[in-house]
């Protein structure tokens, strides 16, 4: 007889879990947890969604300012320039936001069984947080004035510098061609009695050199020259 009453003291108390969940005296709430790491996920994908909205404005306008095919040719400081006026800090903020929200899921009840569910809810909650954000807020009436802000005016200039940085291409005499960063091509003279014969057996072409020196007109005078990673004799 015990063997036959433990099954219907299952099926009993199964039965009257059912009827107190149908009659709303046990309620099925979902867990704070997912709760928290959805909101997370949708704030954090919605900053990202205003960041790059940032950086196209920056580039679009800086584009107007100096034209497209200057802005092709702005070389790496340019670019470090114009990102550096990006909020960065706000982007790790959002981008830390949205891995705490993802763990957050992941460690709740739903977040195995409705992974894909989640990421889609997510990502379409998102883009309306963001649609609503840029309404709401005018954002898209503030990126003009925020890009006239922070872009770049002038692209820097080579002649600037001091120290040039770049592989040698190309010589003939005590004159080189050397490969800059920026795309650029620079005629480098080297002047000095004691360098030139220091260098007569040193094969220069296709070195990565750094060189101190100043600008005459458009070519540059070497004082000093190191090869990448090691020194001259």
């Amino acid at each position: 007889m015990k063997k036959n009453s433990q099954p219907t003291q299952y099926f009993d108390l199964t039965q009257s879990v059912m009827e107190q969940i149908q009659s709303e005296h046990i309620r099925m709430k979902p867990s704070w947890i997912f709760l928290i790491g959805s909101i997370s996920v949708v704030f954090g994908i919605a900053s990202f969604t205003l960041m790059a909205s940032l950086l196209l404005s920056l580039v679009w306008y800086q584009s107007i300012l100096i034209g497209f095919e200057k802005l092709t040719r702005f070389g790496l400081t340019g670019w470090l320039l114009l990102l550096a006026r990006l909020p960065w800090l706000a982007v790790g903020a959002s981008f830390l936001l949205t891995l705490i929200g993802w763990w957050l899921i992941q460690r709740s009840e739903y977040g195995g069984r409705h992974r894909k569910r989640v990421i889609g809810a997510s990502v379409f909650a998102a883009i309306l947080v963001s649609s609503l954000l840029f309404h709401r807020a005018k954002v898209w009436q503030l990126l003009p004035d925020y890009a006239r802000e922070n872009m770049v005016s002038q692209p820097p200039s080579i002649q600037d510098e001091r120290v040039l940085v770049g592989r040698i291409i190309s010589a003939q005499g005590t004159e080189y061609n050397l490969l800059h960063a920026s795309g650029e091509v620079i005629p480098v003279v080297i002047s000095d009695p004691e360098m030139i014969e220091q260098l007569q057996h040193v094969p220069l072409i296709g070195e990565y050199v750094v060189v101190l020196g100043h600008w005459d007109d458009r070519v540059f005078e070497v004082q000093q020259l190191k090869i990448w990673l090691k020194e001259t004799p």
